[in-house]
């Protein structure tokens, strides 16, 4: 059985400049055509289980190509840790989460100044 890595995204503690962008996929690696839709992003900590993002508004980027970006909150980038990160598509009242296959590994160092 083979296992799939996790997509990883490095932030310092305290950055809201960057963003975090993705592209969703369906399950044959097309892009998701995203019109009429909405997009979330949910946060949690690996280590507590704590959700530190529920619901954190995405911006698209692409509608036809599935490109989306979430701009950080202060709130956001606060404390160093492990987090798994997922987005959610919102068509109506079903959802679909993002990536499919694994998960978005979001590590926040500490400052190193």
């Amino acid at each position: 059985m083979s296992t799939v890595e996790p997509q990883v995204r490095r932030f310092s503690k305290g950055d809201t400049l960057r963003v975090l962008n993705a592209q969703l996929l369906n399950p044959d690696d097309t892009p998701v055509d995203l019109t009429s839709q909405s997009v979330k992003f949910n946060m949690t900590n690996v280590v507590t289980g704590v959700r530190k993002i529920t619901s954190g508004s995405v911006s698209i980027v692409d509608i036809l190509a599935g490109k989306v970006q979430y701009n950080w909150q202060a709130a956001d980038v606060n404390e160093a840790a492990e987090y798994r990160g997922q987005f959610v598509r919102i068509q109506g009242t079903a959802t679909e989460h993002f990536p499919v296959k694994e998960h978005i590994l979001v590590i926040v160092f500490h400052d190193t100044v």
